[in-house]
């Protein structure tokens, strides 16, 4: 998953942890939003657990950690943000600029159908929106 996609969101968890335990659930709905992305954000879990040499690596020091992977660099969800798949997935689009324009109400129709959490702006040209 990382050395082949150049954005992707990971979930590093230890099965003995009960953080970790109520965050599989919510990553999995997580998993199910960045599928309907356009492009789709592909999404992975390691268990930190069993394999130390991932977790040292990637500097885990807590479970359960999400990282996104954007090419080489890696951004860490913060510890003080509510673990939701709401709060995880805004936070993944701010990283990855999940902007998009439409044009006509077809466009539109569609987008919102593949994006039940959206921001809609209407400018009457793309400098307005600058």
């Amino acid at each position: 998953l990382l050395a082949t996609e150049s954005i992707s969101a990971v979930l590093f968890y230890a099965p003995w942890s009960p953080y970790s335990q109520q965050a599989l659930p919510m990553w999995q709905v997580v998993a199910e939003k960045l599928a309907l992305s356009n492009p789709p954000i592909p999404v992975g879990q390691i268990d930190a657990a069993k394999y130390p040499e991932v977790r040292v690596k990637h500097e885990i020091i807590a479970n359960p950690t999400i990282k996104l992977f954007i090419d080489e660099e890696a951004f860490e969800f913060p510890l003080q943000e509510e673990r939701t798949w709401a709060n995880a997935v805004n936070w993944i689009n701010e990283r990855t600029n999940r902007e998009q324009v439409v044009t006509n109400t077809e466009e539109m129709d569609a987008f919102l159908d593949e994006n039940p959490l959206a921001v809609i702006g209407l400018f009457m040209s793309e400098r307005d929106s600058q």
